[in-house]
């Protein structure tokens, strides 16, 4: 498959391309992987969690807004398979008795609440970049440009490119952190690229 951006991959999931849904795998199964250990401490659930996570995906793509950054939307999902995953082991170990009920859905609703104030957020931070390192963050993230190619149209160096991305994904990061609570570990997973 040809390189795609997101919102690309994201509208041909949206429109049943399994193939798209094999390279979004490909490029965030890792960071799944990863973020999913970090709450079921299990390599095994972690990699099973993310299966999970791709299925639902899926299952629900007709729900998929292409204009909406994709990576957030997979950690939103990643979010609810993790935590339904510990508390079926909950269930389990018989540690804790949870039951359906108002919080549960509560939770889902405010998954939505956190995704769209985290994408109006990172948008306003993108806005605050210098023009020429906004640029090049907008080509990589939209365009899903690699730094060599980002350099060949902006006529620059590829070691420019890469210090302005740092910079950006430096200063984009520091944004959300200073004006969200939302956990440093989905910020960065949600802005990574």
């Amino acid at each position: 498959m040809q390189t795609l951006n997101n919102k690309d991959i994201a509208i041909r999931i949206k429109e049943g391309d399994f193939a798209a849904l094999e390279k979004l795998y490909q490029n965030n199964w890792i960071r799944l992987v990863n973020f999913s250990f970090g709450m079921l401490k299990s390599k095994e659930d972690a990699e099973e969690a993310v299966q999970d996570i791709f299925i639902r995906v899926w299952e629900n793509r007709e729900k998929l807004n292409p204009e909406l950054p994709i990576n957030g939307f997979l950690f939103v999902v990643a979010k609810r398979v993790v935590l339904n995953k510990l508390r079926s082991k909950a269930k389990e170990l018989q540690m804790v008795d949870i039951h359906e009920n108002d919080a549960w859905r509560n939770c889902l609703a405010e998954d939505q609440l956190i995704y769209s104030e985290l994408t109006q957020i990172s948008e306003h931070a993108i806005d605050k970049l210098p023009p020429k390192r906004k640029e090049i963050f907008l080509l990589r993230k939209n365009q899903g440009l690699t730094n060599k190619e980002i350099a060949g149209h902006l006529n620059v160096s590829t070691q420019y490119v890469e210090k302005q991305m740092a910079l950006a994904l430096s200063t984009i990061r520091a944004y959300l952190q200073a004006h969200t609570d939302i956990i440093l570990p989905l910020i960065l997973l949600f802005i990574s690229l």
